[in-house]
């Protein structure tokens, strides 16, 4: 192989490795108080739900949180999760109106789809 191959695949590899280090550790939000907490668990939860894609059809997703974001204080946002211990539905009331960003990913690195999810259930009970 020729210095400019070589040169293009080290480019390749050390793209990727950086994909790689973006997707799994610099994109999810990190640790959050209690309800934005809560509030994860409900967006990884609907995430899915509302990307109607082939891949999502072929359980070739997975998701991120990006961010949760507490807009306003007034007001209740109420979600659904499943619990961490349990793996049994739980429902909360949250203070406050909640929005967050889902990311869809392929093959765990490969961003596909950003999903915005913003209040609680209230909007998916009119459906």
């Amino acid at each position: 192989m020729e210095k400019r191959g070589q040169a293009m695949l080290i480019l390749a590899f050390l793209l990727m490795g950086l994909l790689i280090v973006k997707s799994l550790w610099l994109d999810p939000v990190g640790a959050l108080d209690e309800e934005r907490e809560k509030y994860k668990a409900y967006a990884l939860t609907v995430a899915p739900i509302q990307n109607t894609s082939l891949l999502e059809k072929g359980n070739l997703l997975t998701y991120r949180v990006m961010f949760v974001v507490k807009e306003k204080e007034e007001g209740i946002t109420e979600v659904i999760y499943e619990g961490q211990q349990s793996k049994e539905w739980d429902s909360e009331i949250l203070e406050g109106q909640y929005r967050a960003k889902v990311r869809a990913y392929l093959l765990y690195v490969i961003p596909v789809k950003d999903l915005r999810i913003q209040g609680g259930i209230e909007g998916w009970k009119q459906h």
